[in-house]
């Protein structure tokens, strides 16, 4: 289910998409000025995401935030070339998503699966960074990846 909030302020339309690991350790966020509709959804083809099924996505002008409840039951892993971390909840093992920070600023990806309105996305476009060289694959998350914070 998508809320969608007005603030006065900046009078835009803020949509919410809520969302969750399996078990509710872990609670999502993502407040965004973008339609769901409209958001960019990718299907990497790289081996960990194949594997995994992701489908993710990100809003440089969104925001999410990550609550876990749990800090203990939650791991973070790193592929070959350790330019960003992987969160999973570590009771069910849900994919969450990719964090990285670069000179300074805080950026991430989200495993859209998690979220619960998921079908009210747009059709994910298949890429492959797997040809991307660790500068390449940083500038492309800073400028598609959007900002976040981890509530304990």
């Amino acid at each position: 289910m998508i809320d969608h909030v007005t603030i006065e302020r900046e009078r835009l339309t803020m949509y919410t998409l809520k969302g969750a690991c399996h078990c509710g350790n872990i609670k999502l966020e993502l407040n965004t000025p973008n339609s769901p509709q409209t958001l960019w959804l990718r299907k990497c083809s790289c081996s960990f995401c194949h594997k995994q099924g992701n489908i993710n996505v990100a809003d440089p002008e969104g925001f999410l935030t990550i609550k876990i409840a749990n800090k203990e039951n939650t791991f973070l892993y790193q592929m070959g070339h350790k330019t960003s971390d992987r969160l999973f909840c570590g009771n069910c093992g849900v994919y969450i998503g990719g964090l990285m920070t670069h000179d300074g600023k805080s950026v991430c990806v989200l495993n859209a699966n998690t979220l619960d309105t998921h079908t009210d996305l747009s059709t994910p476009t298949e890429i492959n960074v797997s040809t991307q060289t660790p500068e390449e694959r940083i500038l492309g998350r800073m400028s598609r990846w959007m900002p976040f914070e981890i509530i304990y």
